[in-house]
């Protein structure tokens, strides 16, 4: 998602749609501009960008029951968790960077929790996932590659 600035353009990226398995959890990655490693980061629910309902964001408790959002400054990405997933969690969300005292720009992301088998996105990423927890280090290859392709597609729209 693309915002104009005082003449600057500015990128948040996600994934556009997020499919995983009722019960299940998932890890969604919200990339930005490197200028802006050090601003209050949000996750919020609602289907426009205006009226969309916080729910965690980086500069107070970065959890909220069954959501945390950790932000990786200098790989210019944070991470939103979701546990626990039902249906009543499927729906639109958001993915924010605040660039100036009550300004902020996101792009939206399509969560659809249904029952049944996990795509293959997810279970890569629960994967990669475990990776991480067995290693201790931070796995983002996937969250970089998957960053790209939406780069790509925003170029080419």
């Amino acid at each position: 998602q693309w915002a104009g600035t005082d003449s600057l353009l500015i990128c948040v990226s996600t994934l556009n749609t997020v499919s995983v398995q009722s019960g299940g959890s998932v890890t969604i990655p919200c990339f930005y501009d490197n200028i802006y490693e050090e601003h209050e980061k949000y996750w919020c629910r609602g289907s426009d960008w205006s009226s969309c309902t916080p729910i965690v964001h980086t500069d107070s408790t970065n959890i909220t029951g069954e959501v945390s959002i950790r932000d990786y400054p200098d790989q210019q990405v944070f991470n939103v968790t979701m546990n626990n997933l039902t249906a009543g969690n499927s729906g639109y969300y958001w993915c924010g960077v605040e660039i100036s005292r009550g300004s902020a720009v996101g792009t939206r992301v399509y969560l659809s929790v249904t029952e049944g088998k996990m795509s293959v996105l997810q279970t890569v990423a629960n994967e990669m996932k475990d990776i991480n927890t067995e290693t201790g280090k931070n796995v983002f290859s996937i969250s970089i590659l998957l960053y790209l392709l939406s780069c790509l597609i925003c170029m080419l729209h």
